[in-house]
């Protein structure tokens, strides 16, 4: 499960960095200046956030601020779809074929069974990507975050965690379908972890 992120200062600067360096994307300049203005810090579902997925031109990429979660039933959104199943399950396999994304961050929370938050982070990088998917709803685009099994890093905190893919990723999960089946089997890398004394509730 993942139910808090943190879209950091680091983050957004090596997201801005990595947007000048992609060869195929939508209003670039437009799309950087946006980033710019969007205000660092958590992310809580229900909240939008910086996300890339395929443009509107066969090839390209493009920016855009969804909102996290699909409507579900009695308001709750469903911040998370598991990538074992989201080829088969009604409400993300559409998604799964034309939405696929990637949601940037540069750390994310788990909370442990004894409601102690855990934050996640990769030494190596200030900037995370995130596998997840979008759909267009009539109030606007959605995205749910792809949650796998846990990693050696994350088994003593929680059983699942987001699908973090390397950077070299990002492109394929977005743009190459074939690779699609591969990607989702994928055990995330080892990342580091600290967990601070303040506890906070999950909602």
């Amino acid at each position: 499960m993942c139910a808090r992120f943190d879209f950091t200062d680091a983050a957004k600067e090596r997201l801005e960095q990595f947007l000048q360096t992609l060869p195929a994307f939508q209003n670039r300049e437009n799309a950087v200046t946006a980033l710019s203005l969007f205000p660092s810090g958590d992310v809580h579902p229900t909240e939008k956030a910086p996300v890339l997925s395929k443009g509107m031109q066969e090839g390209t990429l493009a920016l855009s601020f969804p909102v996290w979660g699909f409507p579900g039933r009695e308001g709750k959104p469903i911040i998370n779809a598991r990538a074992e199943t989201v080829r088969e399950k009604p409400m993300f396999r559409e998604a799964a074929g034309r939405g696929r994304c990637i949601i940037p961050a540069g750390t994310f929370n788990e909370w442990n069974r004894k409601r102690e938050k855990v934050t996640f982070f990769d030494k190596r990088t200030p900037l995370l990507f995130l596998a997840g998917i979008e759909r267009l709803y009539p109030e606007g685009k959605r995205f749910c975050i792809l949650t796998t099994a846990a990693n050696r890093s994350m088994a003593p905190v929680h059983d699942r965690m987001p699908l973090v893919l390397p950077e070299d990723l990002a492109l394929s999960w977005i743009l190459e379908e074939e690779r699609m089946r591969e990607i989702l089997t994928l055990t995330p890398r080892d990342l580091d972890r600290r967990q601070d004394y303040e506890q906070l509730s999950l909602f």
